[in-house]
């Protein structure tokens, strides 16, 4: 319940009462200091807090970083977050344990939608029916104390069996919105993920980008004449250049590429993207095979990027301060899964 008084400054300059109100409450919902609470959450269970950035920036992954500080039962962490597109900026978080958790916002430079918002939420423990229908819900993968072998979180084996899709983010492994169907040229992602669980596996590998892989009629391996590898990609024909080899498209199911174009290569800009500027629609349709890896059962294991880029990375761009917050865009994007 709100109580409101009207001001006797409101009153003396005759502004109405319902005007302050309507500007309270619009500060209210803007202001970075409120307070949100939360639903239940169970354990090990991805919880996304969204905020709304109240500065513009030209390149907010680039200029801004944020986070949480978060707390619960016998725990307490700073976990960060990362640019989605537009003014918003999620981070990602799960409770270790059952009980009351509870987060404070933070962001460098201070901005007033990302700084100072506080929230909590409740966790409670999944049944042991439940961890046997999905075992990703017995917690993070770890291991064992004589570190030899793996378990989860709540001591249970983890015999890892793992296959290696490297292009899972692309179109190569589509989504497909429709019931199930055989494995053939009509399969797509979830099928795959189906055939793959019926045989026992709970691991699948991919790599997260592939930033200069594409279909555009030149050669699969592309260097500058210095000798820096722009590009040393799997072949595939191309449409294009009838008769040469190109390398093989390595985008979403959209047409989406992991980068922004062009790039800041002389005379390859076309090539290369800008690996200053993310594409955050790329990456959201893998969060949603990310959590489906999950659902089933499954732990993901992500490299951040195809190797052949590493060298064009390390000239063009700044080193290694450019790599390792791609590595951190990863890594927070999908903390909070298993």
């Amino acid at each position: 319940m709100m109580h409101v008084v009207r001001s006797r400054q409101a009153a003396a300059s005759g502004i109405p009462w319902w005007a302050v109100l309507s500007a309270l409450v619009r500060g209210a919902s803007s202001t970075a200091s409120q307070d949100r609470q939360g639903r239940v959450h169970h354990t090990w269970e991805k919880v996304e807090i969204t905020l709304r950035a109240g500065n513009s920036y030209q390149n907010p992954y680039n200029e801004v970083t944020v986070w949480v500080d978060l707390k619960g039962p016998g725990f307490e962490k700073r976990c960060y977050g990362f640019w989605d597109g537009g003014d918003r900026f999620r981070v990602r978080v799960l409770a270790t344990t059952q009980g009351t958790w509870s987060w404070r916002s933070g962001s460098r430079p201070v901005d007033p939608g990302l700084d100072g918002v506080r929230g909590s939420f409740e966790a409670v423990e999944w049944s042991e029916r439940e961890k046997q229908e999905n075992p990703c819900r017995r917690g993070m993968i770890r291991p064992t104390p004589n570190g030899h072998a793996f378990q989860y979180a709540d001591g249970t084996p983890f015999f890892l069996l793992g296959d290696t899709w490297w292009a899972a983010p692309t179109f190569r492994f589509r989504w497909l919105d429709r019931d199930p169907r055989p494995l053939g040229p009509g399969a797509g992602f979830q099928d795959f993920v189906a055939y793959r669980r019926r045989q026992g596996f709970n691991c699948v590998a991919m790599i997260a980008a592939f930033p200069s892989w594409h279909n555009d009629g030149l050669p699969p391996m592309v260097k500058t004449a210095d000798g820096v590898v722009l590009r040393s990609a799997w072949r595939e024909p191309s449409a294009k250049a009838p008769g040469t080899m190109s390398a093989k498209s390595m985008t979403d199911e959209a047409g989406n590429r992991p980068f922004l174009f062009p790039g800041k290569i002389p005379g390859y800009e076309s090539i290369v993207p800008d690996l200053e500027r993310i594409n955050p629609a790329y990456f959201q349709s893998l969060d949603r095979k990310i959590d489906y890896l999950n659902a089933q059962g499954f732990v993901p294991f992500i490299e951040v990027t195809r190797r052949d880029i590493g060298q064009a990375w390390k000239k063009y761009h700044p080193w290694p301060e450019s790599y390792t917050r791609f590595i951190q865009y990863v890594w927070s994007r999908y903390q909070a899964n298993i």
